[in-house]
């Protein structure tokens, strides 16, 4: 298991900490060169490069707003250059919203959530699609969240967008299925990451009061599941959306 992905070129958004890292490091485990965009924390890149030692030589870690087309499109021509086309592709960049009432989400944080949440996904998407065509082969996989079924009272943004790539997942699905591409999404629940880290314990609590499980996942059981749509185990698995949230 350790090489099931020697010789193929990921490409994980938001892939230097928390879930996205997590993938990073389990493509990397089993062979696979890997690309990883970040935003802006440096200093989270410059970990997973130290975290992932040996492999390090099969890491590029580059910074890319995935919300500018022509930033992403330059970042593939990069990894062309160094790898070739990309095979799978994990679509894990994301931002929150600030927690408002509806009527309180002004128009630049819709502008700003979509952006990143679902244009960050297409131009990505659109970009690694001619070559998947060609080569009759791809992974695409897309980070959506619960909040795209459940609904996120005061984050309607982060929930619109989650669930526009639940439409946008199985739509492609279907259209490029017989290229032998799948394309399914992950909704995660609440994880261990950074940002649960900062939740205030009565909020941290209430959320751990719905998991019938009884704990948050780690960002290694959402990781593993990646890597399970990426195999070749999986091979007619596509259009699916797969809830990650301990039985919620």
């Amino acid at each position: 298991m350790h090489s099931a992905f020697e010789g193929k070129t990921v490409v994980v958004t938001g892939g230097t900490q928390g879930i996205g890292g997590a993938i990073t490091s389990l493509f990397l485990e089993q062979g696979a060169n890997v690309c990883a965009f970040f935003h802006s924390d440096e200093q989270a890149a410059k970990q997973l490069r130290e975290h992932v030692g040996e492999h390090r030589d099969r890491l590029l870690t580059l910074r890319v707003d995935v919300s500018d087309y022509h930033a992403v499109s330059s970042a593939f021509d990069m990894l062309r250059v160094r790898w070739g086309h990309a095979n799978i592709l994990v679509n894990n960049a994301g931002v929150h919203c600030p927690v408002s009432p509806f009527e309180q989400h002004d128009d630049q944080t819709w502008s700003d959530v979509f952006s990143t949440n679902v244009f960050g996904v297409v131009f990505a998407t659109k970009i690694v699609i001619p070559a998947m065509k060609e080569a009759r082969w791809g992974r695409i996989i897309n980070i959506s969240s619960i909040a795209a079924t459940e609904g996120l009272p005061n984050g309607s943004p982060y929930a619109a967008s989650k669930a526009s790539l639940l439409g946008l997942t199985r739509s492609l699905a279907k259209e490029v299925a017989s290229y032998a591409i799948t394309v399914n999404a992950l909704l995660p629940g609440m994880t261990e990451t950074r940002m649960a880290d900062a939740l205030p314990r009565d909020a941290y609590d209430r959320i751990l009061s719905t998991i019938p499980i009884g704990r948050i996942a780690t960002s290694m059981e959402v990781a593993s599941l990646v890597g399970f749509l990426a195999s070749d185990a999986a091979n007619y698995v596509s259009g699916s959306l797969i809830h990650v949230s301990g039985g919620r």
